[in-house]
């Protein structure tokens, strides 16, 4: 079953009097239940192409369909309801909301989605995996890079996703934790869930299905 499918999508930006195009006819399919790794170089367009995969960003030309849903056609209200329940995002950098604790933070999708009911045992069990347990409480100041990391993780994952966006996941995390990490979306594809991650890890090599890999906004081929 093909989950994702992205065809000849282009996205161009105009600096100036310069105009140039930050991902340019890009295709590909990912089916249920692959964990693939988009990598490429800094400024290769992996973050445009995230951002256009979740609807922040909308493509110049071609079209992107994730859960049989065309996501360039999608309202802001529908975009946020979907991202809320069965597409997951993580964001790269820190976008956890200040004004809430790790727990508020990690419910928060939950309360916009489709899914209401909390399961707070697994919650728990996800929050103890990633080592933020003893956290829920705190505010977001009070924690480290890595550890706001680890709760955007936790936050996506508690939503029941069908389908996981994210950006660079191990970025700022240590071998062992990212380790962690690594092998959770390995668990997590294996039981049926879509993972797309975009990294700079070459260890993610060893957990992924497969690799694609970008280069000034194009698909090369292996």
């Amino acid at each position: 079953m093909m989950v994702i499918t992205v065809k000849n999508v282009s996205k161009e930006f105009v600096r100036g009097q310069h105009k140039f195009f930050a991902v340019k006819d890009v295709s590909f399919d990912i089916e249920k239940g692959e964990l693939v790794a988009i990598m490429g170089p800094s400024g290769s367009g992996k973050s445009t192409l995230f951002h256009l995969l979740t609807g922040i960003l909308k493509p110049t030309t071609g079209s992107i369909k994730i859960l049989d849903k065309e996501i360039e056609k999608l309202d802001e209200t529908k975009l946020s309801y979907f991202r809320g329940s069965d597409l997951g995002y993580i964001m790269q950098g820190q976008n956890l909301l200040q004004n809430l604790t790790v727990m508020e933070n990690i419910l928060l999708p939950i309360s916009l989605g489709k899914n209401k009911k909390v399961n707070f045992s697994k919650i728990e069990e996800l929050m103890k995996l990633l080592g933020i347990n003893e956290m829920a409480n705190e505010y977001p100041s009070n924690l480290s890079g890595g550890e706001q990391r680890r709760v955007s993780i936790a936050r996506t994952f508690a939503q029941d996703p069908k389908v996981v966006i994210a950006d660079e996941p191990t970025n700022s995390l240590d071998t062992e934790n990212a380790q962690i990490i690594m092998k959770y979306f390995k668990e997590m594809s294996q039981k049926g869930i879509t993972i797309l991650v975009s990294t700079h890890d070459k260890e993610f090599v060893n957990y992924v299905n497969r690799c694609l890999w970008i280069q000034k906004g194009k698909i090369q081929l292996e």
